[in-house]
């Protein structure tokens, strides 16, 4: 309810590969919320409180433009596959 699936594919394979988090996965609302955060500039430490609004805003931003280039690179892809078949 929080999240599509596109956008939990998107924010996993990103914390994956470019933040080091090898095992993130997004099961819960609070995956989700951190992983943005992290988008954001949060650095999750312990001693660390929970991520304010304009971290979470930040985070939502960029999740934004990730999950769009996804998209257009999977729009792109198609329509070459596509044409290399005619």
């Amino acid at each position: 309810l929080v999240s599509t699936a596109t956008e939990r594919k998107v924010l996993s394979g990103f914390l994956k590969s470019k933040k080091k988090e090898k095992n993130w996965k997004v099961k819960t609302i609070k995956d989700f919320v951190v992983g943005v955060a992290k988008l954001g500039g949060y650095p999750g430490r312990k001693c660390d409180g929970p991520p304010g609004t304009k971290t979470l805003w930040l985070g939502l931003r960029r999740l934004d433009d990730l999950v769009n280039g996804y998209l257009l690179a999977l729009e792109i892809q198609h329509s070459s596959e596509v044409q290399e078949m005619s």
